[in-house]
């Protein structure tokens, strides 16, 4: 399906690192620095973790009663596509948005080898409107979430569209999903949220039919963490999967 309704190409967006357009969705500092944090990693990123937890994402949002295939997908913060391969097959065109480069083009190179297009940009103002935006991740590292939501349905959703935001649940372990060295606001911004947090951020744009759902995900413990259980060297993170519809 994906190959038959990805087949009449698309142009690729310019990628200019990160550019003043992504300035709604993270500070020129934050964005330099992840960016560059990124790009060293890319080559490296995907591992099986990654993959199995992307294909649950997946799975969760399309059970979803909002889910619809077909029309246009933005994945935001798309690294390199592990949600973005998951989703491509249920529709017509399929963009990402990164600040990394390097996560784009292990991107780009995976959609060469799969037949798929993609769009793939660094610059907001290359991407036009879509049914569909996911972000996996993406809005914890992001100093003003509520603004970047905001940019997002004024600019990027279609009329009816939805916005689906998927992130960590503010809960008493989030702190161990990320390294014990890596600390706000240098490496991320915020420990999770809560639904009524995100829950405002929609209602704030406008947003309406607001849908919440929790996933929870097993994740290698990281070194430097005390294990809770002896031998057991992973731990349950809760996941949220939240959307609304945007103004018509």
């Amino acid at each position: 399906m994906a190959a038959a309704l990805l087949a009449k190409p698309l142009t690729r967006a310019l990628r200019v690192g990160c550019s003043v357009t992504s300035a709604p969705l993270f500070r020129a500092a934050a964005c330099a620095r992840r960016s560059a944090v990124f790009d060293s990693l890319a080559n490296e990123y995907d591992n099986q973790e990654k993959v199995d937890r992307a294909a649950d994402v997946a799975k969760a949002v399309r059970a979803r009663p909002w889910y619809k295939p077909g029309g246009g997908l933005l994945d935001v913060g798309a690294g390199t596509g592990l949600l973005t391969f998951q989703l491509a097959s249920d529709f017509q065109k399929v963009a990402a948005f990164d600040v990394s480069t390097g996560m784009l083009d292990v991107l780009n190179g995976k959609a060469e080898k799969s037949g798929l297009t993609v769009q793939t940009a660094t610059d907001m103002k290359e991407l036009g409107k879509f049914d569909l935006i996911v972000s996996l991740l993406a809005f914890h590292h992001i100093p003003k979430p509520e603004e970047a939501l905001h940019n997002l349905v004024k600019s990027h959703v279609n009329p009816g569209g939805r916005v689906a935001v998927i992130d960590l649940v503010a809960n008493d372990n989030v702190r161990r999903f990320h390294k014990p060295e890596e600390k706000i606001p240098d490496h991320y911004e915020y420990d999770g949220f809560s639904k009524e947090t995100v829950e405002a951020w929609y209602s704030a744009c406008g947003c309406t039919d607001f849908d919440w759902s929790e996933l929870p995900l097993r994740k290698q413990l990281h070194a430097g963490w005390p294990r809770v259980e002896p031998g057991v060297e992973d731990e349950e993170h809760m996941f949220f999967i939240a959307s609304a519809a945007c103004p018509k």
